[in-house]
């Protein structure tokens, strides 16, 4: 899962960081590319089609990315209004999950 990942990602920096490696959560949202398309699945659920409308480029996220190692982030969030999620997440988890489960039945 991804919390999964998260976690094992921030434990590994903290044991690594004395050997001087440095680990990088990257959060990304959509980014528009042809995976959908190429999706062996069949369509994608319209939970997934009305979020491309937030939908970042290849490139946008990349510079995210970029900027990330520059600055030695520990997070990256891309696009930038997805940190308002996060937020909300730390600081009402109950409600996110279940507006989150409200749309994922609706898919």
């Amino acid at each position: 899962s991804k919390y999964a990942l998260g976690a094992l990602t921030e434990g590994l920096r903290m044991e690594l960081r004395k050997d001087g490696i440095r680990t990088m959560i990257v959060c990304p949202g959509y980014v528009k590319t042809a995976f959908q398309q190429n999706a062996h699945g069949g369509a994608a659920p319209d939970s997934v089609l009305r979020s491309r409308r937030f939908a970042i480029t290849a490139a946008q996220c990349a510079n995210a990315i970029r900027r990330g190692v520059e600055r030695d982030a520990r997070t990256v969030v891309t696009p930038r209004a997805a940190w308002l999620l996060v937020l909300a997440m730390r600081l009402f988890p109950g409600v996110v999950e279940a507006q989150m489960a409200a749309i994922n039945q609706t898919a």
